[in-house]
Order: C-alpha cells, then sequence, then structure tokens
C-alpha cells in the first residue's frame, strides 16, 4: 500500500514538473511568419521584416494578443487540473471506503463472506458489498 502511494505521488510530481516546463517551452516555439528571413550581404533588409516602417496611421495593426501561442498553455493548465482531480477523486474513495471506528465494540457485526468488521449501521459490507445477513 505505501509503495502504491510513493508511485502515485512520483506521478503526480512528474506531471506537475511537465506542466510547469511545458509552457515555457510551447511560448519559444516561432510561429510561421514570425520571424525575419535570413538577409544577404548586400541587400535590402526591409524586405518583409517591416524594419524601418512606421506603424502610425495606415500600417498593419500589431500588438494583438496570440490565441495560437496560448492553446498550448491552457492545454497543460487543463491536463493538470485534470490529473489534480483524479488525484482528489482516488484519495477522498479510499478515506470514505473505510467505516469509522463505533465507541463500542459490540457496534460491530462481522461480513460472512470477507470476515471484515463493518459498522452495525451499513447494511452492505464496505470490502465486499455483500448484504448483511
Amino acid at each position: 500500500m505505501a509503495d502504491r502511494a510513493r508511485l502515485l505521488a512520483a506521478a503526480l510530481l512528474i506531471a506537475l514538473s511537465a506542466s510547469v516546463v511545458a509552457p515555457a517551452l510551447a511560448s519559444a516555439v516561432e510561429l510561421p511568419g514570425e520571424s525575419c528571413p535570413a538577409v544577404l550581404p548586400g541587400t535590402s533588409s526591409s524586405a518583409g521584416c517591416g524594419e524601418g516602417t512606421s506603424q502610425s496611421g495606415g500600417g498593419k495593426g500589431g500588438g494583438g494578443l496570440n490565441f495560437g501561442g496560448l492553446l498550448p498553455i491552457l492545454g497543460v493548465g487543463l491536463g493538470g487540473a485534470t490529473l489534480a482531480l483524479i488525484a482528489a477523486y482516488i484519495v477522498l474513495r479510499r478515506r470514505t471506503s473505510l467505516p469509522v471506528a463505533p465507541l463500542d465494540p459490540t457496534e460491530w457485526w462481522t461480513c460472512a463472506k470477507c470476515g471484515k468488521n463493518n459498522v452495525i449501521d451499513s447494511p452492505r459490507c464496505y470490502a465486499c458489498g455483500s448484504w448483511r445477513t
């Protein structure tokens, strides 16, 4: 049981590390049309790059938000949130499946099928699900 918990913790740590590193890697990727073409010596460097052009007036609008660059970041964020919800579900389900210890030991009943002790108020065995006989 402890090995399983350690393995789950290691997997969550790796997923968290990947969700932190992936947006940084995705933001460094050049999109088509973002970089200037290589300029050979003796040629004009303003062809295609927009260097030396004035953006005031009738020029192209710039400075907008690039939604294509945000998609990998959103995907990683949603993936991390999904992993966190799955881990929380697993932990909470295990904690709620165990019976609460009663104050009086006579408040237990033993399952005839698997031999596990159950709280007297529960109609089914928490371990195997068989009905109380």
